[in-house]
């Protein structure tokens, strides 16, 4: 309901007095608590006071005289139990409770006490439904729900019926004055507008108002950073020995698949398999594994380079020590086992010579750009290719964003 809010456990009511009046009033905002009550009462009581700051807004107008803007009048409700309303006079206070006697049972009461929820409500059901159908990842829900608690933090927990297009203007606008990067508004506008299309299609709501309020990005899109010949053959300079195996393996399986980083660190023994006559690893989610979308599951070709190097021979060696998965020293942390060997192949590209900084040059995602770059200028068609990076082959992204003309020996 408009002009309520709840904070915790506790409802107040909040009116934006009109500019013409601020400068009489001598603030810009009313605002009362009504203390822990139900929100049927709350809504009774945020609609009365409503009303009356309305007429006395009129009475200020017409020059009548008022001291305050409200006294006090009290409400006694069908369970026997009382609240307080500011109020003027007595006289005053008969006609607000013969108002009142009509708000108690109207039909926008009704529907707020009985289809209304508040917006911390809504994001605890929305969320609820997308990690009981295991749409987010672990990673992508600690994210979301980030999100939608700055929500809260800067709409408030208003009932979702109190939520319009200055509610929105409100988010946007302070998200935009934070100074945050076109692509993390537009993340931060994307997710809330997932959820009010959710409320819209379960009733709580009749507007999506968070619509189409995403920026336009004017910079033209980047096109993905793929390893030139000169960075590889650095790369692959290998040093004598690595302390972890997975130091030595993942670069390699990185060329060789142009598979996610992630998808490499969690692979179990048991992804290696042959099918029909060909080893494969099979990227997939189950236990702890995690894919990006559904069409990230998939098997992937062992080129035979691999194999010559002894990656199968590594996989009977950890089979002998009752090891079940690949890379066994990669623990995993925030949702991830592949956290501390991206900060180390950061730092493996610059001993290499490979980039500069962190900040310059390709990262392990570059492999898998490198891979779909290679393929496409062997005339690879693009749904085979779609297909062994883990795409949507309709999704016009494989190809789109590899377009240099140079090849490397397979």
């Amino acid at each position: 309901m408009r002009y309520l809010n709840r904070y915790k456990t506790s409802y107040y009511f909040r009116m934006r007095i009109p500019r013409d009046l601020q400068s009489v009033v001598g603030r810009c905002e009313y605002k009362k608590s009504l203390g822990k009550i139900s929100p049927y009462k709350a809504a009774i009581i945020a609609q009365s006071l409503a009303i009356r700051l309305q007429e006395s807004f009129e009475g200020i107008r017409t020059n009548k005289s008022m001291s305050k803007l409200i006294q006090k009048i009290t409400l006694s409700f069908p369970d026997g139990t009382k609240a307080e309303i500011d109020q003027d006079d007595p006289e005053e206070e008969r006609k607000t409770l013969e108002t009142l006697k009509g708000i108690m049972d109207s039909p926008g009461v009704r529907k707020f006490t009985e289809s209304s929820i508040l917006l911390s409500q809504l994001i605890e059901q929305y969320c609820a439904e997308k990690i009981r159908e295991k749409c987010w990842e672990e990673r992508t829900q600690s994210q979301n729900e980030a999100k939608f608690a700055r929500l809260l933090t800067i709409v408030g927990d208003l009932s979702v019926h109190d939520i319009d297009h200055e509610t929105a203007r409100i988010y946007k606008g302070t998200l935009t004055d934070a100074k945050l990067a076109p692509k993390t508004i537009n993340e931060y506008l994307s997710i809330a507008s997932s959820m009010m299309s959710w409320a819209e299609q379960h009733g709580y709501i009749d507007k999506n108002y968070f619509n189409g309020l995403t920026l336009k990005n004017r910079r033209k899109s980047k096109k993905g950073k793929h390893f030139t010949k000169e960075q590889l053959q650095k790369l692959f300079n290998y040093p004598a020995q690595f302390k972890a195996p997975y130091q030595y393996w993942l670069p390699l399986l990185g060329i060789y698949t142009g598979a996610r980083l992630e998808e490499l660190g969690q692979l179990y023994l048991d992804d290696i398999k042959r099918v029909d006559e060909t080893w494969v690893f099979e990227i997939s989610e189950g236990d702890d594994k995690h894919i990006k979308t559904s069409a990230s599951s998939r098997v992937v070709p062992i080129h035979h380079h691999l194999i010559q190097l002894g990656i199968l021979d590594y996989k009977n060696k950890l089979e002998l020590h009752k090891h079940k998965r690949l890379f066994l020293e990669l623990k995993k942390i925030k949702n991830r086992y592949t956290h501390y060997a991206s900060r180390w192949f950061g730092d493996f590209t610059i001993r290499q010579g490979v980039r500069e900084s962190k900040t310059r040059g390709g990262v392990f995602h570059s492999f898998r750009h490198t891979v779909a770059n290679v393929l496409k200028q062997q005339g690879f068609p693009k749904e085979q290719v779609a297909g062994l990076l883990g795409h949507e082959s309709d999704e016009g992204f494989t190809f789109s964003r590899y377009d240099d003309t140079y090849g490397i020996p397979c």
